[in-house]
């Protein structure tokens, strides 16, 4: 199959929602993904599939035995490798015509600028804070427009997704996510973002998430975390994948598809929404 077949075959379905320009769009569009977890495969596997040509993919992570639960890229040929590197190789398998370039140690202050640059769209999907703040600020510097998607966090409603857009493309007063929540490192210039700061910054988020379970739990409120009782989330306190979160496959994988289709519409020209999905009763707030 030639290139010209495979974009064909890839656009067989969808040529009554794209017209050439579309088209020619997306295959020269460049898409940079930070974070190949269970949401950052869903975003490569739909984007890939929709025709996007290009790709900047960092994780500095192995996909490991609890990955294979819920994140598309894990299999049991691929435990043990870099999620990057293994991203790359999917999306090739798809589209052998698509140009994926890959960071294997991660988004850092040193490469972030080279990631955010010539793409046309960021998506974040950093479990650190650390990596989300320069992400948040290097996309603000560079107009690339970010879009993150989630699920809701604890102590949250577990059956929500939550999917938000920051379009700095020619929006210089929009506001980053560091601005609008009020972190400590919002006065902070870039120099004075240190490493030591941002481990300060995660310990701290992560000591606010154990506190405000065990808030829930002492409540007896347990309804947001499934249907356990409250003696087993007790019991699970000094779990380090606990204080992660619980994770439901199907919402995971719905949030990077979600993500994809505002990514699209980014690349597109078309309006773009930020909202928060919960999958039990269909509710969507914007």
């Amino acid at each position: 199959m030639n290139e010209k077949e495979l974009y064909d075959s890839l656009w067989n379905r969808s040529r009554l929602l794209f017209n050439d320009d579309n088209r020619a769009k997306l295959k020269q569009a460049t898409v940079a993904i930070a974070g190949l977890g269970g949401i950052g495969c869903g975003i490569a596997e739909m984007l890939v599939r929709t025709g996007v040509g290009h790709f900047k993919l960092a994780d500095p992570g192995s996909y490991a035995p609890t990955d294979m639960g819920r994140q598309l890229f894990a299999t049991t040929k691929t435990l043990g490798r870099n999620k990057a590197d293994v991203a790359r190789e999917r999306l090739l398998d798809i589209n052998p015509f698509c140009h994926v370039e890959i960071y294997t140690a991660g988004v850092q202050k040193e490469n972030i600028f080279e990631i955010v640059k010539g793409s046309d769209v960021l998506c974040d999907q950093s479990d650190a804070l650390s990596q989300i703040i320069i992400q948040c600020r290097v996309a603000k510097a560079c107009q690339v427009p970010l879009v993150s998607a989630a699920r809701s966090g604890f102590p949250g409603n577990r059956w929500t997704v939550e999917v938000k857009v920051w379009d700095f493309k020619g929006k210089p007063e929009t506001k980053t996510r560091e601005e609008t929540s009020g972190w400590q490192t919002h006065k902070l210039t870039w120099d004075e973002l240190t490493k030591d700061v941002f481990s300060n910054l995660d310990k701290e988020t992560l000591n606010s998430s154990k506190t405000r379970i065990r808030e829930e739990i002492g409540k007896g409120n347990t309804a947001t975390f499934g249907h356990v009782s409250q003696a087993y989330l007790t019991a699970q306190l000094e779990d380090v994948l606990f204080f992660k979160g619980t994770i439901f496959a199907p919402i995971a994988n719905l949030a990077g598809i979600l993500s994809s289709t505002e990514v699209i519409k980014l690349l597109l020209g078309w309006k773009n929404t930020t909202y928060k999905l919960n999958i039990l009763d269909g509710r969507i707030e914007k």
